[in-house]
């Protein structure tokens, strides 16, 4: 099955500790969002095992998981994630569809980041109009 919902807001962000991309379908009020995201340093509540996988989140933490993130499509319009559900069990669906408006600038901004994200062994696919 496939969850789709149209973004209002996409946030993103690079500290020394994280890279995230999020997807919400709202900016006051949010009821579905994403959140895409890469720990980048270990500490007493951070394993180096989770700095070694890609995490998502669709709408909470109990529906979320590292190393779970199959593929990504990106397109000027939307997004697509394909997620391994036996990764994570709790994850609701396979497929994650996100709509949105974006100017190329933060299309450029998100494809970049979500390459880091993903790393060398991800796969990421972005396909232009």
């Amino acid at each position: 099955m496939t969850i789709k919902f149209a973004a209002q807001n996409i946030h993103t962000e690079k500290t020394d500790e994280h890279i995230m991309v999020g997807f919400a379908d709202g900016s006051d009020v949010v009821h579905d969002f994403i959140v895409v995201m890469r720990i980048l340093k270990t500490g007493k509540d951070i394993p180096a095992d989770i700095v070694a996988e890609p995490y998502f989140e669709f709408g909470d933490e109990e529906r979320s998981g590292y190393g779970c993130i199959e593929q990504i499509t990106l397109r000027s319009d939307r997004i697509t994630f394909k997620i391994n559900t036996d990764k994570a069990p709790d994850i609701p669906d396979r497929e994650f569809i996100v709509i949105y408006e974006i100017d190329r600038n933060k299309l450029t901004q998100v494809a970049d980041l979500l390459g880091e994200i993903l790393g060398p062994d991800g796969t990421l696919k972005i396909i232009g109009d």
